[in-house]
């Protein structure tokens, strides 16, 4: 293939993993921790984390990027859809990082990346959202919490983002497993 035919192709499977990634935002699971109520989990990060798999942490972020437009397209908020690219953003990287190292087997790439993802979330979301969002939101929104801000990043945003890092990280290690000769045409092109 030349490098024209395989530039379209990478941007099809973006746009089309950006879609995909858009839809499966749409069904979004409840916050268990009721301290952070205006969490909802999703699954649409695995699209992006495939994508950064076989292109790289920029089709990553393209992918995730492309999420986001489209949810803002059917009425999302613009400071929960920046949050969302912010959090891809936080496993995007990590991932990337661990996909990395040729010389790890599979199974340690997915482990360590699903780690190091998961506490780059927790780390980066929890920390934002005390400066942060949490403040945007009370003053474009005029929301506040129920409950002071140190309790809500400890109860609710600490403990959703270490669940939904652990949930994704372990549904990709699920699929990487059962695509990783589909990926490996791709990483070759």
């Amino acid at each position: 293939m030349t490098n024209s035919h395989l530039r379209l192709q990478r941007m099809a499977m973006v746009a089309i993993m950006g879609a995909l990634a858009f839809i499966l935002m749409i069904f979004e699971i409840p916050n268990p921790f009721s301290v952070a109520g205006f969490l909802k989990l999703d699954i649409s990060d695995l699209p992006v984390i495939l994508v950064t798999w076989c292109f790289g942490p920029w089709s990553g972020l393209a992918t995730a990027a492309i999420k986001v437009v489209l949810h803002l397209m059917v009425g999302g908020d613009w400071l929960g859809s920046l949050s969302n690219l912010i959090s891809a953003a936080c496993l995007i990287f990590p991932f990337n990082w661990a996909f990395q190292h040729p010389k790890w087997k599979l199974y340690k790439r997915l482990y360590i990346g699903g780690a190091v993802a998961t506490i780059t979330l927790t780390l980066v979301m929890s920390l934002l959202n005390l400066w942060v969002l949490v403040p945007l939101y009370s003053v474009v929104w005029g929301w506040h919490p129920s409950v002071p801000m140190g309790q809500l990043i400890a109860l609710g945003v600490a403990p959703f983002n270490v669940l939904k890092g652990l949930i994704l990280a372990a549904l990709f290690a699920l699929l990487a497993n059962s695509l990783k000769g589909v990926v490996k045409q791709y990483q070759k092109s």
